[in-house]
């Protein structure tokens, strides 16, 4: 009688081992699933997105659970055919992660950009992917007709949009957000594609000052991440600290955060050019401009 129960027991495990094997996954997340996959409650799945997404931003994870995590939340809105939603999953496993099957991970985002209707940013994929996997068979099969015979000049094709961005700043004073738009995507599926290319992030600091200027800071703060997370020996890379340093100070005024951006500055790169300027911030930091002014004037009376 004890085998059997201890059998039940590992029975019972196994089975709860398999429909949970990340323990990070919540019960309202595994219940959300259950009720969309067992039950058809289709209404319930932007409510388990944003769970996902809640659940990601959890900074006690580490790097590696927050992978399986993504990977998880990809095959299952790919299991709905919920492309728009998978796609955002699929973005942020190729932005944040080494992929061992980055090649056919690029070729299936590839097609999900393709079905959510972004036909331009799917061309120059398709394009992008073609240069640097030309004897992919399976690739030229799907797309090969379609891109046969074009060549893409990155470099001028981003300078063209970034003309149109600023070309009638002078006439209206303002710049084309769309063309802004465009061109930030552009970067980062240039670097999506080719993330050992060494142009890759001068391309996402190009988009980071692109978003600031937009005041999409939010995104601004994405692209630095990226650089830092990825590209750590960047020439760009202290820049990059600071400006996102000073981003959640100045403009999103999340003092905590930006204090611990700043000190982390300084203990990596303490001999920085902008170690002084970084310092001032530190010292400056959640006052008011009246405050800073009066801390100014008493520093000069001194």
């Amino acid at each position: 009688m004890k085998i059997f129960n201890l059998g039940i027991v590992f029975i019972a495990l196994l089975f709860f081992g398999c429909k949970n094997s990340n323990k990070n996954i919540t019960p309202e997340i595994l219940s959300l699933e259950d009720k969309i996959k067992k039950e058809n409650q289709t209404e319930l799945i932007d409510e388990l997105n944003m769970k996902y997404i809640d659940l990601l931003k959890d900074t006690s994870l580490e790097l590696t659970e927050k992978k399986i995590i993504t990977e998880r939340a990809l095959d299952f809105f790919s299991g709905v055919k919920r492309p728009s939603i998978s796609s955002y999953y699929l973005y942020e496993l190729l932005k944040n992660y080494e992929l061992d099957n980055h090649k056919e991970r690029i070729f299936e985002f590839i097609r999900l950009i393709e079905e959510n209707g972004n036909k331009e940013i799917s061309k120059t994929m398709k394009l992008l992917y073609a240069e640097k996997y030309p004897e992919d068979k399976k690739f030229m099969k799907a797309f090969g007709k379609e891109i046969a015979g074009k060549k893409l000049n990155f470099d001028n094709y981003l300078k063209s949009i970034a003309d149109n961005i600023y070309k009638d700043i002078e006439k209206t004073g303002n710049i084309n957000l769309v063309e802004a738009r465009n061109y930030i995507n552009n970067c980062e599926i240039y670097a999506l594609v080719n993330p050992e290319d060494k142009s890759s992030p001068k391309y996402l600091y190009m988009a980071a000052q692109v978003s600031q200027n937009i005041k999409m800071f939010v995104k601004t703060l994405e692209l630095y991440d990226w650089i830092l997370l990825k590209y750590p020996d960047f020439e760009k890379v202290q820049t990059s600290m600071f400006m996102k340093a000073f981003i959640l100070d100045n403009e999103l005024k999340r003092i905590d955060e930006a204090r611990q951006v700043y000190d982390e500055f300084l203990r990596k790169y303490p001999n920085s050019d902008l170690a002084d300027d970084v310092k001032s911030s530190l010292e400056y930091l959640g006052k008011s401009d009246e405050e800073i002014l009066k801390a100014i004037e008493s520093k000069s009376h001194k």
